[in-house]
C-alpha cells in the first residue's frame, strides 16, 4: 500500500462507513475504509438484503401453493432450501461487488484488515496477525457496526441454538422454530421463513410499534418516469426527509395521536380479534425507543395466516423441548434464534 496519509479514515465498510466515504471523496476529501470482512457490513451480507431474497422466494412458493385462488393451476409445487439459500447469498454476494465497484469509482482506498486506535490520527492495522503500515488522517470515523448478543446460559452454538448467521444459512430447516426479539432482525426474520417451517413463534418481552408501508412508492416510480433523473432524486429526498421530519415532530408534540395511528394501523393489518393490546400496544411513546417498519404488511400476513404467532412472555428456563416462561406457558422449538439486539463492536485502542 503506498499511501498512508488520508483526510478522513473510516473504520468499517457497512452502510454507515461506506456511504460516508463516497459522500467525502464527493466532496474532494481522501479518503479510506478499513473493513476487516464484510464490505457492505451485516445488513447487506447477513441482514435486510439477504432476508429480502429469501422473503421473495416464499412469497413465490406461497402464490404457487395456492394458484387456484389466482384461477391458475400449479402441480408438484416444492422447494429446495439448498438453492433458495444458495440464490439469496448470491444475490448478497452480488451486491456487496456493487459496494466495492461503488468505493472504487469514487477513489476511496480500501484496506483489508483489523484495525486498532494507535493515538489521534492514527491507526494500526493487522490481517493474520501480521503488521501492515500504520494509516494516519485527520479525521478517523468509527461506523464499526454490532454482532448479534446472546443470552446468558443460550450461548450461539450453531445448532440449537442460532444467531442470524445460521437462520439465514441453514443445512435443514426445522418444523418449529422460535426467535427471541421483536426488534428489526426479528420481525425481518420471521415472515421470510414463515413458509419453510411448520411453524414460526416470536418471543417478545414488551411490544414494539410497527408499521406497514409499500415497498413501491407509486409517487417515487411517476416522478422518475416524468422528470430527468437527478432532479426526481432530489425531489424524492426532500419529500421523505420532511415527511420523516414532519412524523417525528408529531411524535414530540402529540404523542398520544401518533400512538393511536400506529395502533390503528396494527389492528387494520391483524383483524379485529387480534390482541393487538398485548402484543402490539408499547408501553413508550413512538420513537422514544424502536419502531419497525415491515413491508407490504409481510409480518401481519403470515400471523393472520396461522403460519406465525406472536407471545409476550419473560423466559423463566431453558427446557429439553423449548423454553418455559414466566406464565407457566412452555414454547416447543426445534431450533431457537436469539434477536436479542447487538452489541456495539469498538475498535480497541492501546
Amino acid at each position: 500500500m503506498a499511501d498512508t496519509s488520508f483526510d478522513v479514515i473510516i473504520i468499517g465498510g457497512g452502510p454507515g462507513g461506506y456511504v460516508t466515504a463516497i459522500r467525502g471523496a464527493q466532496l474532494g476529501l481522501k479518503v479510506c475504509v478499513v473493513e476487516k470482512q464484510y464490505l457492505g457490513g451485516i445488513c447487506l451480507n447477513w441482514g435486510c438484503i439477504p432476508t429480502k431474497a429469501l422473503l421473495r422466494s416464499a412469497e413465490i412458493y406461497h402464490g404457487m401453493k395456492n394458484a387456484e385462488d389466482y384461477g391458475l393451476t400449479a402441480k408438484g409445487v416444492g422447494f429446495d432450501i439448498k438453492k433458495v439459500i444458495a440464490r439469496s447469498r448470491g444475490v448478497s454476494g452480488q451486491l456487496s461487488q456493487g459496494v466495492v465497484y461503488l468505493l472504487k469509482k469514487n477513489n476511496v482506498t480500501v484496506v483489508d484488515g483489523e484495525a486498532k486506535l494507535a493515538g489521534p490520527g492514527k491507526v494500526d492495522v493487522s490481517k493474520d496477525g501480521k503488521a501492515l503500515p500504520q494509516l494516519s488522517a485527520k479525521h478517523v470515523i468509527i461506523a464499526t457496526g454490532a454482532r448479534p448478543r446472546a443470552l446468558p446460559g443460550l450461548e450461539h452454538d450453531g445448532k440449537l441454538v442460532w444467531s442470524y448467521f445460521e437462520a439465514l444459512d441453514p443445512d435443514i430447516m426445522p418444523k418449529k422454530l422460535l426467535v427471541i426479539g421483536s426488534g428489526a432482525t426479528a420481525m425481518t426474520l420471521v415472515p421470510a421463513i414463515a413458509d419453510d417451517v411448520a411453524h414460526i413463534t416470536m418471543l417478545q418481552r414488551s411490544p414494539t410499534y410497527v408499521v406497514s408501508r409499500p415497498t413501491r412508492d407509486v409517487f417515487a416510480n411517476r416522478l422518475r418516469r416524468l422528470l430527468p433523473e437527478k432532479v426526481a432524486y432530489a425531489i424524492i429526498r426532500r419529500k421523505n426527509i420532511f415527511r420523516q421530519g414532519l412524523v417525528y415532530r408529531k411524535t414530540r408534540t402529540d404523542p398520544e395521536k401518533i400512538k393511536n395511528l400506529l395502533i390503528g394501523g396494527v389492528r387494520a393489518g391483524l383483524g379485529p380479534d387480534y390482541d393487538v393490546d398485548t402484543h402490539f400496544t408499547p408501553t413508550y411513546n413512538p420513537w422514544d425507543q424502536r419502531l419497525c417498519l415491515i413491508p407490504d404488511g409481510d409480518l401481519f400476513k403470515v400471523i393472520r395466516s396461522g403460519r406465525a404467532s406472536v407471545v409476550t412472555d419473560i423466559v423463566d428456563t431453558f427446557t429439553e423441548t423449548g423454553i418455559r416462561l414466566q406464565s407457566g406457558e412452555d414454547l416447543e422449538a426445534d431450533i431457537i434464534v436469539t434477536a436479542t439486539g447487538l452489541n456495539l463492536k469498538w475498535p480497541r485502542a492501546r
